[in-house]
């Protein structure tokens, strides 16, 4: 199948074939994106995930996952805001590259992190 790519301040945040990253999106940023797309159904209901905050500089970004000071997810994870993120494997050739798990979250199922 085909693939894509979803980029954030010019760094891939999630990766993999169109139908699982479109119906199984994993990244905060990548949920927040597709929760934007406008639908035609007027009847259907919006799970519209809204950011908080400004998007930084792409010039001067922050240390660690430049989605962090956005992260709507960022107490579930370990050193977003100091370290790089790490690549997530997710099955199937789908990934996403984030932080650690925190030890209370790490009863996520079928996330693999993986190291360059």
């Amino acid at each position: 199948g085909t693939r894509i790519q979803v980029m954030y301040l010019g760094k891939m945040v999630e990766g993999g074939k169109i139908e699982d990253v479109f119906y199984n999106p994993t990244h905060p940023y990548t949920k927040a994106l597709l929760s934007a797309r406008p639908t035609f159904d007027p009847g259907s209901i919006s799970n519209r995930v809204i950011l908080e905050g400004d998007v930084p500089s792409p010039i001067n970004p922050p240390s660690g996952c430049a989605f962090h000071p956005r992260c709507y997810e960022i107490g579930s994870h370990v050193g977003c805001d100091v370290n790089n993120p790490t690549k997530v494997d997710l099955g199937n050739d789908h990934y996403m590259m984030c932080a650690p798990l925190s030890e209370e979250k790490k009863s996520y199922k079928g996330m693999e992190y993986i190291s360059d």
